[in-house]
């Protein structure tokens, strides 16, 4: 996918901007399984990337609210991971 590729780059607002685009026409879809276009811990990353944990926040609420108990574990350690990082970033600006 090209919002990985440009993540890989640090092309972090790009990624985005572009993830959000696929997010917008995924939910315009109806699909509800976030494992049929895993791309939603790619969008929370991004969004930590660019200091909006806003976005981020409500990426991985929408993220989780996708995932249902048979979802492959890899997709829900994405989610933890995504959490992880997220709790630490909202931490250090508590701290700041």
């Amino acid at each position: 996918m090209l919002a990985q590729l440009e993540l890989g780059l640090g092309e972090d607002a790009r990624a985005t901007d572009r993830l959000t685009a696929l997010h917008r026409r995924v939910d315009a879809m109806g699909v509800r399984n976030a494992a049929v276009f895993p791309y939603a811990a790619d969008l929370v990353e991004a969004c930590i990337r660019i200091n909006r944990p806003d976005r981020a926040r409500a990426a991985l609420t929408d993220l989780a609210d996708r995932l249902d108990d048979a979802a492959p574990a890899t997709a829900r350690a994405s989610l933890a991971r995504r959490q992880a990082t997220l709790a630490e970033v909202e931490n250090q600006g508590h701290r700041a």
